[in-house]
């Protein structure tokens, strides 16, 4: 999100965390709910990793190992603000007359889902690594949270309110 309104240069960065509040949770129950189901069904359960509160080693090997898709922010960062990349949809979508606030929702809603699927899913590709699985038997398992993710992201695209309402209730955008 700040990346976006540092790109955007006339968004607020206050009023994008705002607005990220309603959508994040209608897109996040939908997520938690396929969660609690297949976790049922499956019969997982207990408190896999943790021994007398303390989190287990593997823990820490796994956030070593993840480290250079963390440090891919850096990267996304540097190209925005070098200019390697350049806002061209914010133009556009003001054009056709979305709220910049709204778009940047809807524009993080799109890139959520884009880091969970092929052929791009940097975070797929992660969990498929740190978990020694393969990207078709986790495709194939993540289908019911794919649905979860467009069903938040069809609502965060056509319900501009629940973007909006919020930062305009606490006063960060007009």
């Amino acid at each position: 999100m700040i990346v976006y309104a540092v790109v955007a240069s006339n968004v607020s960065i206050s009023a994008l965390f705002v607005a990220g509040v309603v959508p994040g949770i209608v897109s996040g129950l939908p997520i938690m709910g396929v969660a609690l189901v297949v976790s049922r069904r499956k019969g997982y359960g207990g408190d896999h990793g943790q021994i007398d509160g303390q989190v287990r080693r593997p823990a820490l090997v796994t956030t070593w190992r993840a480290l250079a898709s963390m440090l891919l922010v850096v990267f996304v960062l540097g190209g925005i603000l070098s200019g390697w990349c350049t806002p061209i949809f914010l133009p556009v979508a003001v054009g056709i007359g979305l709220v910049p606030v709204h778009f940047g929702m809807i524009l993080i809603a799109n890139f959520f889902i884009g880091l969970c699927t092929p052929p791009v899913g940097t975070c797929l590709f992660l969990g498929c690594s740190v978990g020694r699985s393969n990207i078709a038997r986790v495709s194939v398992e993540m289908l019911p949270l794919y649905a979860a993710m467009f069903i938040g992201l069809v609502l965060a695209t056509y319900r501009p309110a629940l973007s909006l309402w919020l930062p305009k209730l606490l006063g960060v955008m007009e």
